[in-house]
């Protein structure tokens, strides 16, 4: 036993060294904070775990790492808070709202949002939040009018994410039709893999196995050329689909 140790030893040192090395060359390319290019650098057996967990395991679907968002969401909260106090202004509120969804808390952002709209019920930007928080809060048939309201009025706003919601809260409050007619309009001008996997849930509902099955397999192939960061944010679509096919393969 003492011989294989010794014999591992080198091959395992040449492993953390090559992780080490990669982690420095990750957070340099990434334009990281010096905070982890340091820490990565002169304490490696903390630090490249806790990089690895942060900017990967846990990372945020925008693809920031979660202990610096969650750690910049948190002050940011307290300013806003603080700003309130002295200026209780729609944006100030809109703002502190989309910290709020960010952090969890989407009771809390609605309570702001309820402030904005009272305002002002036809600016987009509150009226999507508020969409998101329902959705959070598992509440898609209250979603619904806020979300329809902006696809309406913008239907490419936030990148399609409007929409995206939108047909999501369709799905889950039994209007299929619905959310496919969403799904086609915006995968007429997005990738959005998210989208990809809920029209061939869809398609798969219906039946239509070779439908979803073609999709899937596009969505995955182009997946390999994605950029790192939009892999990162899509990793939990991506993975979806190939379940989606196996468990498919096997039916």
């Amino acid at each position: 036993m003492t011989t294989v140790w010794y014999l591992l030893q080198p091959i395992l040192l040449l492993i953390l060294a090559g992780i080490w090395v990669w982690s420095i060359q990750d957070a340099l390319r990434s334009h990281r904070a010096w905070f982890w290019v340091l820490l990565v650098v002169f304490l490696p057996p903390l630090a490249v775990p806790a990089y690895y967990l942060n900017f990967f395991l846990l990372a945020r679907p925008d693809g920031r790492g979660a202990f610096d968002a969650n750690w910049h969401d948190w002050r940011r909260a307290r300013e806003l808070h603080r700003q309130l106090e002295t200026n209780d202004a729609p944006g100030v509120r809109e703002e502190l709202a989309m910290v709020e969804l960010h952090r969890g808390q989407p009771r809390e952002a609605l309570a702001h949002l309820k402030e904005v709209l009272e305002r002002d019920e036809e600016s987009l930007r509150p009226q999507f939040l508020a969409g998101r928080a329902f959705m959070d809060l598992g509440q898609p048939d209250r979603a619904l009018p806020h979300l329809e309201y902006v696809v309406e009025e913008d239907p490419r706003y936030a990148l399609g994410e409007a929409r995206m919601l939108l047909a999501e809260a369709f799905g889950r409050t039994g209007q299929k039709d619905r959310a496919r007619r969403e799904l086609d309009e915006l995968n007429a001008y997005t990738t959005y893999p998210q989208a990809v996997v809920r029209r061939a849930e869809l398609f798969l509902e219906d039946g239509d196995q070779d439908a979803a099955r073609a999709i899937l397999l596009e969505m995955l192939g182009n997946a390999g050329h994605l950029p790192r960061e939009r892999k990162i944010a899509g990793r939990r679509w991506i993975k979806r689909a190939a379940e989606l096919l196996r468990t498919e393969a096997k039916g």
